[in-house]
């Protein structure tokens, strides 16, 4: 769902935001993924950059 969530924000050019990064977060963390594992997966290039924008707000 994630994905899913970044891949209709990438479509329709939303500006990033920290909300969802820290949502996504809370949710990795409650499935117990290890760290280095958070955000990582098979974003397209536009979805990782959005991704990383949001992460340095």
């Amino acid at each position: 769902m994630l994905k899913l969530m970044i891949q209709v924000l990438v479509t329709y050019k939303k500006s990033p935001y920290q909300a969802l990064i820290d949502y996504g977060t809370a949710l990795y963390k409650a499935c117990k993924t290890p760290s280095e594992q958070i955000w990582v997966g098979d974003f397209t290039d536009a979805q990782r950059e959005w991704i990383e924008a949001a992460k340095a707000l």
